[in-house]
This record gives C-alpha cells, sequence and structure tokens, in this order.
C-alpha cells in the first residue's frame, strides 16, 4: 500500500510516475461515485459514467492542478453534475430513483430517530441550488477545508465562509418551512451535522473502480 500524502502523489504523480495518478483514482473513486450516487437519486449506471468522465477529465489535465487533487477533482465534478442535470431535465421520460429508498435501505441496523432524520435532510437537501448541496456535502461529509472549497467553487478563499453560512441558512428555512413539531425540529436540528454525512455515507459500500 503507497502510504505517500496526497501532495507527495500529485508531485510524483506530474512528473511522470503513472502508479501514482492510479493511487490519487482508487484512493477517491468511493466517494466520488457515492457524490453521484446521491446527486442521481441512486442511478448506478448514470453514476458510474459521470465518475468515470470526471477522473478521466482529470487525468487528461494533470498539469492543470496546482494544490489539492481532491477539490479540482470535485471542481470537475460539480461541472459534470450540472450538465447532466440539464440533460435530465430535457428528457420528459425520465423517472428519477428513490434517493430515500437509497439512502435508508444501506443500513438495515439504522434506528428509526436516525432514518426519519436522514430523510428530513435529503428532502430539504433536494430543495437546495446545487451547489449549496454540494457545498454542505463536501463540508459536512468529506471535511473540505476552506482552501479545498475555495479551489471547487472557483472563489477567493475569504468567500468561503459566507458560502458555507448562506448555504446552512438556506437549509435552516427550508428545514423550519417543513410541518413539525417543536420537538421534532429542535431534535433534527442538533443533529443536523451527523444527517448530513448519512446521506452519502449509508450509500452503497460496493463502489469499486469500474473498468
Amino acid at each position: 500500500m503507497d502510504e505517500r500524502d496526497e501532495a507527495e502523489l500529485l508531485e510524483a504523480w506530474q512528473d511522470g510516475e503513472t502508479s501514482a495518478g492510479e493511487v490519487l483514482v482508487r484512493r477517491h473513486w468511493s466517494d466520488l461515485l457515492r457524490f453521484f450516487l446521491a446527486a442521481t437519486g441512486g442511478d448506478r449506471a448514470a453514476s458510474e459514467d459521470l465518475a468515470q468522465e470526471t477522473m478521466l477529465t482529470v487525468l487528461r489535465r494533470r498539469d492543470a492542478i496546482t494544490s489539492s487533487f481532491r477539490a479540482y477533482c470535485y471542481g470537475v465534478a460539480r461541472l459534470k453534475r450540472h450538465e447532466a442535470f440539464r440533460a435530465r431535465t430535457k428528457d420528459a421520460d425520465h423517472q428519477p430513483a428513490d434517493e430515500h429508498g437509497v439512502v435508508l435501505a444501506a443500513d438495515e441496523g439504522i434506528s428509526e430517530e436516525d432514518r426519519q432524520r436522514c430523510k428530513l435532510a435529503i428532502s430539504v437537501l433536494r430543495r437546495l441550488d446545487p451547489d449549496d448541496q454540494l457545498l454542505l456535502v463536501l463540508k459536512d461529509y468529506l471535511g473540505f477545508t476552506q482552501p479545498e472549497l475555495a479551489e471547487t467553487f472557483k472563489i477567493k478563499q475569504s468567500q468561503v465562509s459566507g458560502r458555507i453560512n448562506r448555504a446552512r441558512l438556506r437549509f435552516r428555512r427550508e428545514f423550519e418551512a417543513l410541518e413539525q413539531t417543536p420537538e421534532e425540529r429542535d431534535l433534527t436540528m442538533r443533529s443536523l451535522g451527523s444527517a448530513l454525512a448519512s446521506i452519502v455515507a449509508r450509500l452503497p459500500t460496493d463502489v469499486g473502480i469500474a473498468r
């Protein structure tokens, strides 16, 4: 197992070590595929296609990556997601999969309380702008740093905190618009971070690299 960190692998890859690039792809493939599974509502074939297109684009642009491989990868994934969304909205016959079922069937041991919290979080995320959805998932599930988020969204690092705060405020407003008792609302908002993480973390785990 190659234990070099991402910066070392990126430098080696850009210096011509092909195997270093392969290690980077393997490290990030599962999370990238889970991201697209969440974005497409569990469409496995579409998710694998989008993940492969993303990685191929990143591999072709090796020398354009100046800092984080992960951030550059999700910057490309963001654009691929937008392209796929525009294509799907033009397809009147397309019926998206039930993302509630995808997430909730992934872990039969999940408590009913967590199950309902995940379902609520997914419903609210669906109401947000795609970039707000991506920002919250990258921040709260994948633990992206502010420099990585700035690179992913092509904004200044000084703008990242404001973007995060606005996305969370929009989430809160959409969440509070749901019909819930005060007790239910308080329980879910106190566990918002874990609910967001669960959306992606509980997606299928058999996400090996497609060949």
